[in-house]
């Protein structure tokens, strides 16, 4: 477990500490590829412990401004209360451990200072989850947000 997060630290410190050489901008009709990192926390109700995440996006800039992004994210989490009983649809219990979750979404974008070097944007959008075990006949629907910075 100890080795999970030391990998995530190192892979977030490595990502937010290398100067890269590649200028970011963000104009009308320019595409972005992004790797990410972040935090998902879920409902009580699921009864999963709360984890870091990690996936890509794909995005698409109508204006300097405003956008759209297809993104899929992975975690793994862990049973939260492994004395839960009287299970519903869409929770996890014992003796189920391990789950893993694929998120997909699209979401729309928002870029507060496309012409700075340091621009912090907004992110909105609907979509899907999917776990590994199964805990229901169907994909869950999922609605995100989520803030960052684009530096160039």
């Amino acid at each position: 477990m100890k080795t999970m997060y030391r990998a995530a630290l190192m892979a977030a410190a490595f990502v937010l500490l290398l100067p890269l050489s590649a200028r970011s901008e963000i104009k009308e009709g320019s595409i972005e590829v992004t790797p990410f990192g972040g935090y998902n926390f879920f409902q009580d109700k699921q009864n999963l412990k709360d984890r870091p995440v990690f996936g890509g996006r794909l995005g698409y800039n109508f204006t300097n401004r405003f956008g759209i992004e297809g993104a899929v994210e992975f975690m793994k989490s862990r049973v939260n209360d492994k004395t839960l009983t009287n299970v519903k649809e869409g929770q996890f219990a014992s003796p189920m451990d391990s789950v893993k979750v694929t998120f997909y979404h699209v979401d729309a974008v928002y870029h507060f200072m496309p012409e700075s070097n340091f621009t912090p944007f907004v992110v909105a959008g609907i979509g899907g989850a999917h776990y590994s075990p199964k805990n229901s006949d169907h994909d869950m629907t999922a609605f995100n947000v989520g803030v960052g910075r684009n530096t160039g």
